[in-house]
Parts: structure tokens; C-alpha cells; sequence
């Protein structure tokens, strides 16, 4: 009786650990599931790598970013997706941090295949284990591209506001909102003699502002930081050698997220000499009447005809040039029925009422018989007036024909493209004499197929080959269309004379052609292109030398 509850004790205590371990590899399964669904779904890339740096795993993430394969990524496949110009930079801050024991952190680019360029956060930290031994490494990587082109837009706007201030001739200076100057225009540079970094951070008061006018712009300034602006005021200026340039000032300020003034910003112009102000102005009144009849020369020196036209298509003026077929008296007060082409008379009026209508240019095309050949015509129609539109009418005859011949010589170039893509898909490489090598890479359908067949044959024909290596290292996968051309390409070898030898057969597609019940025992195979040159060299008695 004691020996059967003896069994029986030990079959329970049997069941028991039984089913702890299956409670231990049930928790175990959901910790997994747990972690492969966290990586899943964070938005940084997750890797790992052994102690080497060689990695072991990347989340879907980091292949997202980086255009990688999880298989491409394993082992050193990881430093593939460093921008070349970056590598170096990330070895030797890697190297520093594991020399310095300590986390590494860096931002860099990644480089995908396709070329897309991103930019990332690299962090990685050590994984110890007993004795404090580094037993690998686990980083994440962060998209951080748009955060890099926000800083690279910023740069460009700031760098554009200092041109700016930098090149007008306005005087600009920015104080904060105690009166210390921030920013100091290279033109109020000019106006005083003091330099921006002479003056900035000191009290505009105590270097500029004349000792008797100081309480007014005092007042000024404290209408600013009580929220009155903008304002004008005109005050002078001293300047770095004791001079006086009187300034008109109009400022405004700046507020902070609480509506409280932070800058004061002031434009000014330089009106110390009045009178020369006022001659200037009479200066301009004349310029502007020079211009104006530079205009009117210019106009007259365009060799497009231009014409008004009221709403009802009536001609009103013109501006004639070597292209004008009638006498004015012919046309001016008349419609444009009465002189132009049924076709051409509608096209005419239709644009008048759109132009008229919409405000907006509007451009179109017609053509006319002229010396017995047809010319293209190009009109730009605006409004010139209350109810009036001008239709400027250039001869864009030889533009057109320029376009077509541009049509032509670009259609040649596509042609060229193609034949030279064509060329590149089906290289032929000869190595000595009599032996001829064709690599393939990427992925074979039968068009390629066809192509390959025809360049392999002309090659052979063309460089006398006794041998040929046909490599397909690089090409992942293959149907039984393909293989069946490949193996009327290699038929075609032997009928020309030529030994075939294959080269680089994938395990992929090996598996493929076992699965495909392809036979190729009758085919001379051998692992990979070294070898294959090798046994071709040997076969013509040519040896190699170290």
C-alpha cells in the first residue's frame, strides 16, 4: 500500500511540474508575441547586434528606413545603409564611445538603395552580462529628416533676412525692450561709423541720441513698450567721428507669446540734406519723363504689332512693324469682321469678352497665309483701359518650327536610351581570347530572355569564342519560361561551336528548378565565376600566376 501511494505521489509530482512548464512556456510565447508586436509598432528602428557589432536583428521599422532586407542587414549587411559621405564619421564615433564606455549617440544619414537620403538619431547601448561583459549591443534609430530640413529651411531664412537688412539702403536696427541694441544694419554702419558689434548690447541712448533730444526719444520709446505703435519721429544722430545725420524714423515692436513688447524695431532714412532731398525729387519728375519716353521708344522699337480694341471689336489704335499686310486707314474704326477671317474675326471677339470679363491676360494662336506660306501667330490680349483690350501679335513662326525640330532630336535621344539600356541588360565581356563572359543581374523575364539569347550568339560570333560563362550569380529567381530559354540559349552556344559553362547558381534557384522538375544534369555548372574562369583558362592551357 505504501509503495502505491509512493507511485502515486511521483505521478502527481510528475503532472504537476508538467503543467508548470507548460504555464512557463505559455508565458514565455506571450512575453515573444509581446515583444515582436512592441517592435512592430514602434516608429524607431530597433537592431541588435553581437559583441562584434555584427548585427542579429532589426525591427520592420529600421528596414523601412534603411531599404534593406532583414536577411541584407545580418552580419556587417547593417553598415550598407550609412551614407557613404557619413561612415567614416559613425566608425569612428563608435569606436569612441565602446573605447570610452559609454552610449553612442550621433545623428547621420541613411542612403537606401533607390537613393533616398534620410536622416536619423543613432543611439546604442551596451548589453552586459556576468562579469560586466559586453555581450552585444541594442540600438534605435530616429526618422529625423523633417526636424534636419526644418533647420536647414531656418538657416536659409535667416541667412536671407541679414542679406537683406545687409543690402537695403534703409537704416534698420533692432533694439530689445530695455534700448540695448540687437541687430545694426550694415547701412546704419555706413551712416555712423560704428560697427554692429561695436554697439550691440549697449544702450542706444548713450552712444547715438544727442544729450538734448534724449528725453524725446525716451518718450518714444516708452510709447513702444506701452503698446503705441507704430509711430514716427525724426531725431539726429551722432555719428562714431562727432557728426549729426538727421534720421525719420517709423517704428513698431515685436511682441512675446504673452503680448508683452520683446524687440523694438526701427526703419529710418537719412534726410540730413533736405534740399538735396527736394532736387532729388525734381531729378525724379524728370527721369520719370525720360523713362517715360524711353517707354514710348521702346514700344515704337518692338517688332510686334500691337492694337486696341474696344468691347465691340472696333479697332481703335495700332503700332505698326514689317509685319503689318494693310494700310491703317484700312482697318482703324472698322470691325474686326469687316478685315480679319471669318475664323480668326471670332477667335478675336471671343477673347475680347473673356479678357474684359475675367481681368486676366489670355493667349492664343492662329495662322495666316503670308507670301505664299503659312505663318503661326502668337496674341497676348490685356485690358488697356475701360472697356478697351491691347492684343500684342508676335510671328512665332520659327519659335514652331524650332519646337518641332526640338521634338525630333529629343525623340532621337530616347531612341538612343533605349538601345543603350538594351545593351546594358545583355552585357557580353570578353576575357582572353577565345574565352567570353555574360553576368547577369536582377530578375529575367522572357523578353530579356529573348535578348539574351541574341546578344550571347552575336557575341560569340563576334569575338570567335570557344568558351562562354554564363554567371547567374545576381539573378534571384526563375520560371520555367525563362529556364527554358536559357536553355535554348545555351543549345545555341553548342550548335555556334561554343562550351557553355554556368556560373553562380543561387540555392534559390536551384530550388526553383528541382521544384519546376527542370533537368539540367547535361549542363556544365560549376559554383561560382572564379571557378568557372578557372576551368576555361585551364582548358586553353593558359595558367594562372600568383
Amino acid at each position: 500500500m505504501n509503495e502505491n501511494l509512493t507511485r502515486e505521489q511521483l505521478i502527481e509530482k510528475h503532472q504537476s511540474m508538467k503543467a508548470q512548464l507548460e504555464q512557463l512556456e505559455k508565458a514565455l510565447q506571450e512575453s515573444e508575441n509581446k515583444y515582436q508586436a512592441t517592435t512592430k509598432a514602434l516608429q524607431v528602428g530597433i537592431f541588435y547586434t553581437d559583441a562584434q557589432g555584427h548585427c542579429t536583428f532589426t525591427n520592420d521599422k529600421w528596414l523601412e528606413i534603411a531599404g534593406l532586407s532583414a536577411e541584407d542587414a545580418l552580419g556587417e549587411g547593417w553598415t550598407r545603409a550609412i551614407h557613404p559621405t557619413d561612415q567614416q564619421l559613425v566608425y569612428e564615433e563608435w569606436y569612441r564611445a565602446i573605447e570610452e564606455r559609454r552610449p553612442f549617440k550621433l545623428e547621420y544619414r541613411f542612403q537606401r538603395p533607390d537613393g533616398q537620403v534620410t536622416w536619423v538619431l543613432g543611439q546604442t547601448i551596451a548589453v552586459q552580462g556576468d562579469g560586466q561583459a559586453v555581450t552585444g549591443y541594442v540600438g534605435a534609430i530616429t526618422d529625423i529628416t523633417k526636424q534636419k530640413l526644418g533647420e536647414e529651411a531656418l538657416l536659409r531664412e535667416r541667412n536671407f533676412t541679414a542679406t537683406i537688412l545687409n543690402t537695403i539702403t534703409t537704416l534698420v536696427i533692432i533694439l530689445d525692450n530695455k534700448g540695448k541694441v540687437i541687430n545694426f544694419n550694415h547701412a546704419c554702419e555706413e551712416t555712423t561709423g560704428f560697427t554692429a558689434e561695436e554697439l550691440r548690447g549697449k544702450p542706444l541712448f548713450n552712444y547715438l541720441v544727442l544729450p538734448e533730444e534724449r528725453p524725446g526719444v525716451e518718450a518714444i520709446f516708452a510709447q513702444l513698450q506701452a503698446g503705441m505703435f507704430p509711430n514716427q519721429y525724426e531725431n539726429y544722430w551722432l555719428t562714431k567721428d562727432g557728426g549729426r545725420q538727421l534720421i525719420d524714423w517709423t517704428n513698431t515692436a515685436i511682441l512675446d507669446k504673452d503680448g508683452a513688447v520683446e524687440f523694438v524695431v526701427g526703419t529710418g532714412l537719412n534726410i540730413t540734406e533736405k534740399i538735396k532731398l527736394q532736387q532729388q525729387a525734381e531729378q525724379n519728375v524728370q527721369v520719370m519723363a525720360a523713362r517715360e519716353a524711353t517707354y514710348r521708344a521702346l514700344i515704337n522699337a518692338v517688332p510686334d504689332l500691337m492694337f486696341q480694341l474696344d468691347a465691340h471689336g472696333i479697332f481703335l489704335d495700332f503700332k505698326g512693324s514689317s509685319e503689318l499686310l494693310v494700310p491703317p486707314e484700312l482697318f482703324l474704326g472698322k470691325h474686326v469682321n469687316e478685315v480679319l477671317p471669318p475664323h480668326i474675326a471670332q477667335l478675336t471677339l471671343d477673347n475680347i469678352a473673356k479678357v474684359l470679363a475675367t481681368k486676366e491676360m489670355s493667349i492664343y494662336e492662329y495662322q495666316l497665309p503670308l507670301a505664299d506660306e503659312l505663318q503661326d501667330y502668337e496674341v497676348r490680349m490685356v485690358v488697356s483701359g475701360e472697356a478697351i483690350v491691347l492684343a500684342i501679335v508676335r510671328n512665332v513662326t520659327a519659335r514652331k518650327q524650332a519646337e518641332i525640330e526640338r521634338e525630333q532630336l529629343q525623340q532621337e535621344v530616347i531612341e538612343a536610351q533605349k538601345q543603350a539600356i538594351a545593351e546594358l541588360s545583355t552585357p557580353i565581356i570578353p576575357i582572353v581570347e577565345g574565352i567570353m563572359v555574360m553576368p547577369l543581374v536582377g530578375s529575367v523575364d522572357s523578353m530579356r530572355a529573348k535578348d539574351l539569347m541574341r546578344a550571347l550568339l552575336s557575341g560569340i560570333r563576334q569575338y570567335r569564342a570557344k568558351i562562354v560563362i554564363l554567371d547567374i550569380t545576381g539573378v534571384p529567381i526563375v520560371d520555367t519560361g525563362v529556364v527554358s530559354y536559357l536553355d535554348k540559349t545555351i543549345q545555341g552556344a553548342r550548335l555556334k561551336g561554343a562550351r557553355v559553362i554556368v556560373t553562380g547558381i543561387s540555392d534559390a534557384v536551384a530550388e526553383a528548378l528541382v521544384d519546376l522538375g527542370i533537368d539540367w544534369s547535361g549542363v556544365e555548372t560549376l559554383r561560382d565565376l572564379q571557378t568557372g574562369l578557372k576551368v576555361a583558362l585551364n582548358s586553353l592551357g593558359i595558367k594562372l600566376v600568383n
